[in-house]
Formats: structure tokens, C-alpha cells, sequence
């Protein structure tokens, strides 16, 4: 780094999905990340699953994992701080009145950013300084890391020199910077991610689909992993409704009762997403009906893969990606893999270097074989025999696999657990897994150039 990021942190002011989130990602390179909330027991609550999630993102880069500590106030956090995120509450009131905070206590060479998803940044700077507004800037995050784009904005005061030190850091974390050239209401993600959002609104206010239609004919249709009343809820349908509001008084043109009818029907219900269990979805329904094995048939993508060992609990979600397939035959095959591996220099399979070789292997598993299924036991078990494996060690074992399906919304997710236990802990393993849809175009070919 240079002299700028030298021995200071980040601090991270807001401790929401987002604000831990961003958190996360600055720590997983020997970073040192200071957090802070209004609400300290929110704090802890992220400063605990970033450490249950920081020594596995860190070693999926390559690194050591970074220094984690709570601030008991907002002076505190700033103090020292090369870099500011704000990653509070989307209300224009809070995020002026913070900002205008970090001014005053950060350190005057200290890059102040915002997280806003929908403010022009210049809306959010009438209590910083003349002088400060030279250093604010908005940095928009995604999801990260799962999702790593950041747009990054002016506030129409911005120094050149601030936002290229932060496009010179971003990717240093992994992600990957987007410039949005003026200013903006919403950032160019969000513009037409509202589109969307809006139009959903509108299917719901006008009672012609469901969520779960919504979701279903939006995978099919755009062949999706994520739909649009998941990542609503993902998001908070407080937050939502604070978004659009914002868009509405901002152009004018846009119809209200779509948000009235989400703030009455849902937020107003305390349905406010999938941190309440309800939101447009309902989650963690018990599975009604049908046997284990009819509903295992199928194929199904990995969504998250959690370690757990002696109580501490671990995750690589979206580090790893797969497959699973249980055929009516009677056979399955699973397929791992940590993406990210640069190609081969040679086009040829077997022209590759003996690097290649070691790390396509260490980054791709898989197995096959016939399954049983044992009902008797609660919860039920599946039996993997394994015929062939990636792990030469693992052919002809037999894996025993605690199963349980649970349907979430318009999702149906396969949890599938290993247990093991030696003298001194109790190890745990568990993927979960998301039905995928049948592949109705099967029959379209694509061209392929490949074999």
C-alpha cells in the first residue's frame, strides 16, 4: 500500500448486511478493520460473523486474515482511519448527519465514502466542510464478495486523486471498481435494478402474480440464479420501500401505490424480509409430502458449504461451486470445484504443465456412484457408494449422509450433513443445496467448439 494506507485501517460506520459485509472484504488482506454502530450489540453481532467467516475467505485468496475491533463511538472509529465507509440506514437525514460527523473527528487526508444506493452523493455532504468535500466520494458495494463490482462517484467536489487511490485499492480486495461518470440518482446497478424492483411491485399491487411466480418466471426466463423478490428480501423490505420513496420524490413521474401496498401488506406486518423469516417469501417451511427419495431426484447447485468443528462455525459460501445429481436410476454424481484457475497455456488437455495439473486438481472434486436411501432414522440418511472419485482414497466407501429437504419460498434446498467424531471434537460438514429447474431446452443444441 502506499504511505497513505500505511499502518491506518478502515473503519466501517454501520454494522447492516452491507456494513459487515464490507467489513469482511478489508479484512481479508491483513487488513485492520474498526466497526462501529448506534446499536453496539448489532456491532458484536457483525464483529462475530466476520470472524466466523473471515479465515476461510482470507485462505481463498491467499491471505492472512486481518485485525478486527469494535469501537465504543464514532470518534473512536475515524480516528487514524485511511479510508471511511458509511454504511448506514438508507435515510437522508442519518447519512447527512454522519458524514457530516466523520468530517468533523477523521483525520483531514482520510477518504470519507458512502454506501448510498440512492442519493446523488452531493445530496449527502451540507454538513461536511468546504475542505472535506474534496475527499467524499460515493463506493457502492454490491454484495461482496459474491458479488465484487463497486461503483464508485463524485459528489461533484471530489479531488481526482481520491477516487483514483480508491481504484487503485478496491481491487486490492478483490473486487472491482466501476466509475459512474457524473452524478446520479441511484448508481447505474441500481437504476435498472429498480426498473425491475418497481415492476415487481407493480405485478404484486395489481394482484396478477405471486412472489413465487415472479421468482420462478424470472430464473426461466433470464436463466438466473437470483430473482427479484429473493434479493428484495435479501436487501430488507424496509430498505426497499426507503429507496423507491426517494426515487418517487426525486422524478415525480413514478406511481406510488406500489409502495403503499408493499408498506401495508408486507413492512407494516413486520414481514420485512428473510431477517424476520417473512418477507415476500416465507422461509424455512417444513417440507410437507412426497418421500425423501422422490424429492432428491433431481439436480441441485450449491449455495453454501459450512465447516463446523468443536462449535465453531465456518462458511465458504459462493467460494465453491457444484452440482449434485440424483438420477431415477438410482445413481448420483457430485461435482465441486473453487473457481477462479487461470486457463491452461495450452489449448490441448493433455499438453498441460505439471502446475496446471496440480491446481486444476486441488481445485476441482468429484465422485459418483449408487445412493441408498434409510428413512428409518431421524433425520433420514443417504448412502453414497462411491464408484469413482477425483479422491482415490474415498473409492469404494461408502459416505453416510444425514438429508433433509425443506422448501423455502419457491426454492426447495437439500441440506446434506457429514458428522464425524474422534476423541477430542466433533467435526460437522454441511452443503446446502437449491433444486435447480428442469433444463426444458435440452433438446436446443448449442454449438460447441470444444470436444
Amino acid at each position: 500500500m502506499d504511505k497513505l494506507t500505511d499502518n491506518k485501517h478502515v473503519a466501517v460506520i454501520g454494522c447492516g448486511t452491507i456494513g459487515r459485509r464490507v467489513g469482511l472484504v478489508w479484512a481479508m488482506r491483513r487488513g485492520k478493520v474498526v466497526i462501529f454502530d448506534i446499536d453496539e450489540q448489532k456491532a458484536f453481532d457483525a464483529l462475530s460473523w466476520i470472524q466466523s467467516k473471515l479465515p476461510l475467505y482470507a485462505k481463498s485468496v491467499g491471505s492472512e486474515p486481518g485485525i478486527l475491533e469494535v469501537a465504543s463511538n464514532l470518534e473512536d472509529a475515524v480516528r487514524n482511519a485511511w479510508m471511511v465507509a458509511e454504511c448506514t440506514p438508507e435515510v437522508l437525514e442519518t447519512k447527512c448527519r454522519v458524514l457530516g460527523e466523520i468530517d468533523r473527528f477523521s483525520d483531514p487526508t482520510t477518504i470519507i465514502t458512502t454506501n448510498s444506493s440512492s442519493f446523488k452523493s452531493g445530496e449527502l455532504i451540507p454538513s461536511v466542510t468546504a475542505n472535506g468535500r474534496a475527499r467524499v466520494l460515493n463506493a457502492h458495494y454490491s454484495y461482496p464478495p459474491e458479488r465484487p463490482a463497486v461503483e464508485v462517484m463524485s459528489c461533484g467536489h471530489t479531488d481526482p486523486n481520491v477516487i483514483q487511490t480508491l481504484l487503485h485499492e478496491i481491487p486490492s480486495i478483490g473486487l472491482e471498481p466501476v466509475v459512474v461518470n457524473g452524478q446520479s440518482t441511484g448508481l447505474i446497478g441500481n437504476r435498472i435494478w429498480a426498473a425491475i424492483k418497481r415492476e415487481v411491485m407493480m405485478v404484486l399491487a395489481d394482484k396478477i402474480g405471486s412472489p413465487q411466480d415472479i421468482d420462478k418466471l424470472f430464473r426461466y426466463g433470464f436463466e438466473s440464479r437470483l430473482a427479484p423478490c429473493q434479493i428484495m428480501d435479501e436487501v430488507g423490505l424496509q430498505t426497499v420501500c426507503d429507496i423507491e420513496e426517494h426515487y418517487i420524490r426525486e422524478r415525480g413521474n413514478i406511481p406510488t401505490y406500489p409502495l403503499e401496498y408493499l408498506r401495508e401488506h408486507y413492512v407494516a406486518k413486520g414481514r420485512l424480509g428473510r431477517m424476520t423469516g417473512r418477507g415476500l417469501l416465507d422461509y424455512c417451511e417444513p417440507t410437507n409430502g412426497g418421500s425423501l427419495r422422490d424429492r432428491l431426484i433431481g439436480t441441485w447447485e450449491l449455495v453454501e458449504y459450512a465447516n463446523s468443528e468443536a462449535g465453531k462455525d465456518s462458511s465458504l459460501a459462493d467460494k465453491i461451486e457444484g452440482m449434485i445429481i440424483y438420477a431415477p436410476s438410482g445413481y448420483m454424481s457430485a461435482q465441486l470445484q473453487v473457481p477462479g484457475q487461470a486457463p491452461f497455456i495450452s489449448e490441448d488437455f493433455l499438453g498441460g504443465s505439471e502446475k496446471d495439473y496440480t491446481e486444476a486438481g486441488k481445485r476441482y472434486f468429484a465422485y459418483t456412484g449408487p445412493f441408498f436411501i434409510d428413512e428409518s432414522q431421524s433425520p433420514p440418511v443417504v448412502r453414497h457408494h462411491v464408484t469413482h472419485c477425483s479422491f482415490p482414497n474415498w473409492q469404494g466407501q461408502e459416505l453416510v449422509r444425514l438429508a433433509n429437504v425443506r422448501d423455502s419460498g419457491d426454492s426447495t434446498f437439500l441440506y446434506l450433513t457429514a458428522q464425524t467424531t474422534d476423541s477430542s471434537a466433533t467435526k460437522r460438514v454441511t452443503l446446502c443445496w437449491r433444486k435447480l429447474p428442469d433444463n426444458r431446452a435440452y433438446t436446443n443444441v448449442p454449438e460447441h467448439t470444444g470436444l
